[in-house]
C-alpha cells in the first residue's frame, strides 16, 4: 500500500491539481520565509524584476538584429567566393 492509498489499496485521481496558492508559494521564493520576509529582500526582488522586465526585451532585439547582420555577412562571403570560381 502507499502512502496516498486509501485502505482497500485505491489511489486518488491524478487530476486533483494544486490550489493556486501552493502554485503561488512554489513560484515565489519569498514565501519560502513565510511571514516575515525582510523588507531589504522584497526590494531586492522588485528591483530584479523591473531590471529583467526592461533589458530582456531589448536583449532579444538585439539578438534578432545580430542574426540579420550574420546572414548578411554569409551571404556576401558566399556571393565572393562565387565571383572567384
Amino acid at each position: 500500500m502507499t502512502p496516498n492509498s486509501d485502505s482497500k489499496g485505491n489511489t486518488p485521481p491524478d487530476s486533483a491539481s494544486p490550489s493556486p496558492k501552493a502554485k503561488r508559494i512554489a513560484s515565489d521564493p519569498l514565501y519560502w520565509f513565510g511571514i516575515l520576509v525582510p523588507p531589504a529582500l522584497r526590494a531586492a526582488q522588485k528591483e530584479f524584476t523591473g531590471a529583467v522586465v526592461d533589458i530582456v526585451p531589448k536583449l532579444v532585439e538585439v539578438i534578432a538584429e545580430m542574426d540579420i547582420c550574420e546572414r548578411k555577412i554569409k551571404e556576401a562571403r558566399s556571393d565572393g567566393k562565387r565571383e572567384e570560381s
